[in-house]
């Protein structure tokens, strides 16, 4: 029966490495999938200050950016209840 002891003998292993080790016996777990949804980068109350607005190719306003950001979010959460999904992660600056 293999024994696992710390590598350094100054220290001590702790209590769980100086048991026993036994293999596990295979047991056949199925678990339940889950839709995941992920969305980064969401941008959810931004300022938009010091942005230049004719870099996106047309002048637009923070508002309507502000408003398509809205749109896009509320989207997003029509999508997450219409697909059933278990978890929706927002990542990134939100």
């Amino acid at each position: 029966m293999a024994v696992y002891r710390s590598l350094a003998s100054s220290y001590p292993a702790p209590l769980f490495c100086l048991l026993p080790i036994k293999p596990l016996p295979f047991l056949p777990i199925i678990l339940p999938a889950m839709k995941i949804i992920q969305s980064s980068n969401v941008r959810l109350g931004a300022a938009f200050s010091g942005q230049d607005p004719t870099k996106l190719g047309k002048a637009v306003s923070g508002d309507k950016l502000r408003v398509a950001i809205k749109n896009a979010f509320v989207r997003l959460i029509d999508l997450t209840i219409a697909e059933k999904a278990d978890l929706l992660i927002l990542a990134g600056d939100t």
